[in-house]
């Protein structure tokens, strides 16, 4: 599972909530929905929660989400 957040005080948070699974099977990840790190077709589910309606691009987080899913890979 990788976390994305565009806040890296929210990472810190989740780092500490998280503990020992960071970078075993949870890895954080400071970027921007509108142009993530990752290569094309990285993901089989990007699962947002309360994110995008605060996102001013929308239209390019979608087009981002949609960028780095496999072919069939869901969005929730």
């Amino acid at each position: 599972m990788v976390i994305v957040d565009f806040v890296k005080q929210n990472l810190i948070h989740a780092q500490n909530i998280l503990g020992p699974v960071i970078n075993k099977s949870i890895h954080l990840v400071h970027g921007d929905a509108t142009k993530l790190p990752f290569p094309d077709s990285s993901f089989d589910l990007y699962w947002s929660v309360q994110t995008l309606q605060h996102i001013p691009n929308f239209r390019k987080a979608i087009d981002e989400s949609r960028r780095v899913l496999r072919w069939g890979g869901g969005i929730h």
